[in-house]
Order: structure tokens, then sequence, then C-alpha cells
């Protein structure tokens, strides 16, 4: 018994039991029975509930006032739109009192239920308030919607507005409900594992490579050097492809612990006896199947495809990562598994939704759902994990099962199958042009490059956010999607940065709000990002704006020259020539810029509050009540001044703020070694000079380590000499 319980744990236990094989057989053929019925989230028949019931889903006060034919057609048939373009108004408007709103809520009044739970805390119970209720296109929403994740044509949200807070709600209803024919969005998919969401997923993926025209096309390409063989998925092998071509599904998963893996000592049985599916997790059973639902013969899964105990066939097989998502036929994700051993063909729990009478124009009675904000993507564990990114990322084609439901994902969208109610996605695909066969010119005039770069900061962004189990495949987990990049562009890669703008990209910088201890072992030099760990925002070359895409942009920005110092030389030696784009084992990054020398400080050591004025006995005293309004235009932040001075000479004087520092690399107590501050950009327009850089320490001779960044803040007076003539050149590791 102890043994059982020890193997389950390890995700390896054998199929010796007699009676496990019956269970999980057992437990496989019950997830794999469906009907081929339409078996979704059951949102009311109108034949199964006359008037009195639909009646009964609202009190009688919103029944007379909201939901008469004549109020619901000005709510319903009025375009926001329209007369948001005409200066009009639609809609409809009714007063109501917090009181009311609560009682009937208690009750169990539906739409009385939804206002208590987003606005009962905005509601003031001393006041009659106006409820404001309209309709807007879906797909017009300003919600912003990632990948495209269009609604069905003609899908309408439902905006309410009370005390000028406004919240906008998804409609849907069944197929086979009255309402259906002026409700376009249905209800979603639950049986994720049945024969019809496999139908509509092939459906999408076939109207995707015939019509889309931005969608790579599936091309019979070369297997990977070991595929599972999914003909029979009750005895699925383990074949080498020798180079031979064809079409194959990808798994994108989340481990999550030890399970049953391919290695040099086994190989040769799961190629030559088969996979005992008693030692399988659940996730890889059920992309055994999925694959073999699909008409698709092979499968390629991580830990089965690459001998896990060899480091050599481990350093090949990874630095085949890009080719091996950007060639298959599609990618299924599992989303929703927080395990391998969860499995994600589930049936899925209906979504919490408001279930409403729908007037319908030609007098009939219906019911519609509404739901707000909906699935979220970035709730998924998949979504935690840095090395799912790049397997989505390099992916054409994506079958996603989540939380939710099935998702199909491509370059043009990313929607729930079968026309259902899809939520905005925030998550971003590459653009187009990254799956270009040719790489693009390097000019900074190419807009194409543009969107690359802002691209790549997006996507840096969103992967060191991500969790590693191994903070040593920090450069590793990210290899296929910098492999995409060179592909894209051809410039060179030196762990983590591209030698193009190499002045720029070791501007990153640490999220002020995510500041972690200095990683243990070595990853990388410390110039690089993937020296720390963290969520890291890469500079752009301005600065006091926040980014929300890849082309979208708010707030105040002052744009920033990176012409403060001069790049003489990089080098970077990777782990293994057999993946240039992985892992590194030294980098020098040599430098030609002034050392402007600072003194440390000892407190509040815990953040980033550590930098205290050195000899300027002007600046100590120079106090925030002092600056005039155009100086220090936050005037409600008490900053002490930060004195980086290079000499005496007061036109040397650089005066920034604590809180320009706030990305520093490691929190540390006052040391011995000298600190230094080199400016690496700047911008001379008056009302917003500022000077942004690097702070470093002596390690050795004139070897120096990056200990983070700082920016002076835009307006204040400062005086610098960008004098060739005082640079000297250092090395950074």
């Amino acid at each position: 018994m102890l043994w059982d319980i020890l193997a389950e744990f390890c995700g390896c236990r054998s199929r010796s039991k007699k009676s496990d094989k019956v269970d999980r057989t057992k437990e496989q053929n019950l997830r794999r029975t469906r009907s081929d019925g339409d078996i979704r989230n059951p949102v009311e028949h109108v034949e199964d509930h006359p008037t009195s019931t639909i009646h009964s889903l609202v009190c009688d006060p919103c029944w007379e006032r909201l939901f008469t034919h004549q109020s619901f057609q000005k709510v319903w048939n009025d375009s926001l739109c329209h007369h948001l373009e005409t200066g009009g108004h639609s809609g409809f408007s009714y007063s109501t009192t917090r009181s009311e709103i609560f009682k009937s809520s208690v009750a169990g009044c539906q739409w009385c239920g939804l206002l208590e739970r987003d606005y009962g805390k905005v509601i003031d119970p001393r006041f009659t308030h106006t409820v404001h209720v309209a309709t807007i296109l879906a797909n017009e929403s300003k919600v912003t919607r990632g990948c495209s994740a269009p609604m069905p044509e003609g899908a309408k949200n439902l905006q309410v507005t009370i005390n000028d807070i406004t919240l906008s709600y998804l409609t849907y209803t069944a197929a086979d409900n009255n309402a259906a024919s002026y409700i376009p969005a249905r209800d979603c998919m639950l049986q994720v594992g049945s024969p019809l969401s496999t139908k509509i997923a092939l459906e999408c993926m076939d109207r995707c490579i015939n019509t889309h025209p931005q969608c790579p096309k599936p091309c019979l390409t070369p297997l990977p050097t070991r595929v599972i063989d999914c003909s029979n998925p009750r005895s699925p092998k383990i074949v080498f492809s020798y180079g031979s071509h064809g079409h194959y599904v990808a798994l994108s998963y989340v481990w999550g612990g030890p399970q049953f893996c391919a290695t040099t000592t086994n190989i040769h049985t799961l190629v030559q006896v088969g996979i005992d599916l008693g030692v399988l997790p659940w996730t890889i059973t059920d992309a055994i199947n999925t694959t073999h639902s699909l008409g698709i013969r092979y499968l390629w899964v991580d830990a089965l495809c690459i001998l896990q105990d060899s480091d050599s066939d481990k350093d090949i097989e990874i630095s085949r990562m890009r080719a091996v998502y950007r060639d298959a036929y599609v990618t299924v994700i599992a989303a929703s598994a927080s395990k391998a051993a969860d499995g994600y063909l589930q049936d899925r729990s209906v979504q919490a939704h408001t279930n409403l009478p729908f007037l319908c124009p030609d007098g009939q009675l219906g019911t519609f759902s509404l739901v707000h904000d909906g699935y979220s993507d970035a709730a998924e564990p998949v979504d935690k994990r840095a090395w799912c990114l790049q397997e989505r990322l390099l992916s054409p084609r994506c079958l996603i099962y989540t939380s939710a439901t099935l998702q199909y994902e491509c370059q043009a969208e990313t929607a729930n199958i079968g026309g259902a109610v899809c939520p905005p996605n925030r998550f971003h695909r590459l653009p187009n042009v990254t799956f270009s066969p040719a790489p693009l010119p390097l000019t900074d005039t190419n807009p194409e490059i543009l969107v690359l770069e802002a691209a790549w900061r997006f996507v840096l962004m969103d992967y060191t956010r991500r969790k590693l189990t191994d903070p040593a495949d920090k450069l590793v987990a990210f290899a296929g999607v910098a492999e995409h990049f060179f592909a894209a562009w051809g410039d060179d890669y030196l762990a983590g940065l591209w030698r193009r703008s190499l002045c720029r990209e070791i501007l990153w910088k640490r999220h002020k709000s995510k500041v972690l201890p200095e990683p243990a072992k070595y990853r990388a030099p410390s110039w690089s990002w993937a020296a720390t760990d963290g969520d890291i925002m890469a500079f752009d070359g301005v600065v006091g704006r926040t980014s929300t895409a890849f082309d979208g942009v708010l707030g105040r920005s002052v744009r920033i020259s990176c012409d403060l110092c001069e790049i003489v030389g990089c080098e970077v030696t990777p782990q293994s020539t057999r993946a240039i784009f992985g892992g590194v084992v030294a980098g020098t990054l040599r430098l030609s810029a002034q050392m402007l020398p600072i003194e440390r400080g000892d407190r509040n050591s815990r953040l980033v509050d550590t930098f205290d004025v050195s000899s300027c006995a002007e600046c100590r005293t120079w106090m925030e009540s002092d600056c005039k309004e155009d100086e220090f235009p936050w005037s409600g932040k008490a900053f002490r001044p930060v004195e980086i001075d290079s000499d005496k000479d007061e036109a040397q004087r650089i005066t920034a703020f604590s809180a320009c520092v706030e990305w520093l690399d490691s929190v540390r107590g006052k040391e011995d070694k000298p600190t230094f501050a080199i400016p690496i950009g700047w911008n001379e327009v008056p009302g917003e000079r500022m000077v942004v850089g690097l702070l470093v320490k002596r390690v050795e001779n004139e070897c120096y380590r990056r200990l983070g960044y700082f920016e002076t803040k835009p307006g204040l007076l400062w005086h610098f000499h960008n004098d060739m003539a005082r640079r000297q050149t250092i090395t950074l590791v």
C-alpha cells in the first residue's frame, strides 16, 4: 500500500494492478462517451417556461419598467454607437433606490441582484438614483480585445450606467430560444471532449486555413526526431521520424511535478512495445485521444519525445523547439490543468450568469443571459508558467482547453468555438511579419521593425512575470521566441538583448513593486535582464508613459536619445554550441561612457530609497519646498535628492531622485566597492530635461557589475556636459 501511494505521488504508477487498469479504462470510456447533440450551458428553454415563469426572473417593478415591450425595444434596438455619432440619446432610464434594489435582489430578482452585486457599494441609500440601460455592438466596445477575439457578427453588449459608472455585459442565449433570432452569441460549449466539440474545432481550423490570409498554412514538414503514434489510442507508440514528413499535434501543458518520462533506458521499450497508458498522467492520455479524434496520426510531447536523462539530447531537442511548435498542424494547450495529472477533457462548469427576460420585437418572450468580464486567460495555470509562453506564441494554430470552454486561436482571432459568447482576450499574438520567410531590413525607419520592437518588449514583460521551476532555464525557456525574432530581423542575440540597439537594450528596469533577492547562481551577465528575477520592463526610448499594447500608449512621454555612451564590444559564451539562443556561461560588455561616483546611504534598505547625497552641501539642504513647480512637478511626493558627481565642477552635476532608482537588481547594505552612475541617454528639450542610465559597482580592476537603473525627473533643472574627453572604457560582467 505504501508503495502504491508513493508511486501515485510520483506520477509513475504501474499498470501491474489489474483493478487500476479496469478503473482507468472505465473512467476513460465514461469521459469519452458523448452524444452528438448540442450539449452546452443549459440556458433556459422558452418552451419549458411559460410567461409566468419568465416573469418570475425579475421583480414586478422591473417587469413594469425595464421589461415592458416598449422600454425593452428602446434598450435593444437603439444603437448606442449611432446616438454617440449624432449626439442623441439611446436606451432607457428609470429611477430607483438602494433599498428597493436590495429588497428585490434578496427576493430573487435577477436584474436587481446584478445591480446589487456590481453597484451596491456606490449607491448612496439616502438618494434616488437613475439607472440607464443601453446596448452597443460587442465588437465596437471600448474593451481591449487582444488577438481580435471577435464576438459573433451582430452580437451586442448591454451597458448599465449608475452614478456615471458604466459596466458592460456580454449577451447570449441558447440556439433553440425564442431570443436566438436576435442574439447571435451562444452559450459556451461545456463538454469540451465531445465529438461535437471536436467537429466544431475542425471546422474552425478549416475556415482559418481557407479564409485567413495572415495565417500560415499547414504543410507536410519534417517531423520532430521522435513522435507518438496515436493511430491506436489504446496502444500508442513512440516512433523515430528519421526525417520523414507529415502532420502532427504538439502539446503545451504544465508539468506541475514528477511524471513518467522517456529516458535512455526505457526508450527502446516505448518504441518496440509501446506506451503503457497506466503510467501516463491524464493530460498526456487526453492529448493522445484528442490527436486521434482530430484525425492526425502523430503527437509531440516533451516528456516522451525528449530523453529527459540526457543533457545532450535535451540540448539538441530544446534548440529545435521553435520548429516543433511553428510547424505543428495544431498545438493543443491544456490551459486549465495545473499539473499533468489533472487532464483537460472534463466537462466544464456553467459560468455564473444573470438570466433575464427577452422581449422579442415580434411579441414573443424569450430569455437571455448576461456575463460580466467572464473568462480571463491570465487566470489559467499555463499563463503563469514561463515555458508555456513560447509554445503558444510560436504556434500558428491552437486549441485552448480553458477552464470555461474550448477556444480556437490563430493569427487572426481568439474565439470560443461554436459562436459562443467570447469575453475580451488579453493575450497578444506575435506580429504576422514574424512568420515571414525572409528577415526584414534593419532600419529604424522601417515601420515593421518598429512593430517588431514593440512586440519584443511586450513579450519580454509577459515572460518575466511568469514562473520557472528551475531558474537556470531563464534564457533556455525563451530560446524559441528569441530564435523567432532572429529569423525576422537577423540581428545578433546577446543573452537576451540585441546588438543593433544595445545602448537602449541595457536600460531595462525591474518593476518597482517586484524587487526580489539576487539569484544564488550565475545564469547571465549582470547587464542582461536574465540575470534577475521578477517583472522586467524593456526600455523603448521613451520615459514616462505606460504601454498598453504593441501599438497603444498612454500618459506623458519624454523621448530619450541614447548617445551618452558607445558600445565598444560585446561577447557572450553559450552553454552549448548546439543551442546558441539558450543559456550562457559568460558575457562581457565593453562601453565608453562617463563614470559619475555616488555614495550609498543606509536609509530604507528594504526598498530602493537607498541612495543619499554625496558631497554637495547645497544639495543636502535643498528641500522639496524650495523647488519651483516647473522644477519638480511631482510636488505631492517627498523624495530626497541624490548627488551624482564626477568632480567639483558645478556643470558636471546631475541631481537625481531616489524615486528614480526604483529598479535595483539587488538590495544590499553599504558596501566597500565604489558605486557609479553611467549616463546612457538624455533629453535636452526645455521643461523635459532628464538623464537615464545605469548604476554599477566595481568588482575588480576596470570590471563592473550592473546594480540598477536611474532616471532624473523630467523638467528638473540639471547640468551635464556630453564631453567625449571625459569618457572612459569599462567592462560590465
